[in-house]
């Protein structure tokens, strides 16, 4: 027999206006596909395009909701990438994000604030690979 391989998945989403025309015709029906590599896409964007987008808006609402959405989104992009390496067979270890608000500090106090931010990002990524190494001795 032939071995089919898989090249990619096709998705549908059902939007709230879904109706099926007396015509047959689908409207509120949003079709796409995906590439093999969308893991891959989806950490490239969420990192280059996503965090950065994120991080810019962080300077006109500096709260406590805004640092847990951010540490939130630490989280998820370290996992992206970790699930990226166990697709591919490898034992990733995520660096934190860089801070695209890093060259436009200036003051003392600001810089002071953000490098505790990026204390506590720092260390996340560390008991991150922590895990990470502690999953690969178990697994050997």
């Amino acid at each position: 027999p032939e071995q089919h391989k898989i090249t990619g998945a096709v998705y549908f989403i059902k939007q709230r206006d879904f109706a099926v025309e007396e015509d047959g015709a689908l409207t509120g029906l949003m079709i796409g596909d995906m590439p093999t590599d969308a893991l891959e896409h989806l950490s490239t964007i969420s990192q280059e395009v996503l965090y950065p987008l994120l991080m810019s808006g962080r300077s006109k609402d500096p709260g406590a909701v805004n640092k847990e959405i951010a540490d939130v989104f630490h989280r998820f992009l370290s996992q992206v990438y970790l699930t990226v390496g166990q697709k591919q067979g490898k034992t990733l270890l995520p660096l934190p994000p860089s801070d695209p608000q890093q060259r436009l500090l200036g003051e003392r106090e600001a810089r002071t604030h953000q490098d505790r931010e990026r204390l506590h990002i720092l260390e996340s990524c560390v008991v991150t690979w922590t895990q990470q190494i502690n999953r690969v001795l178990q697994n050997q």
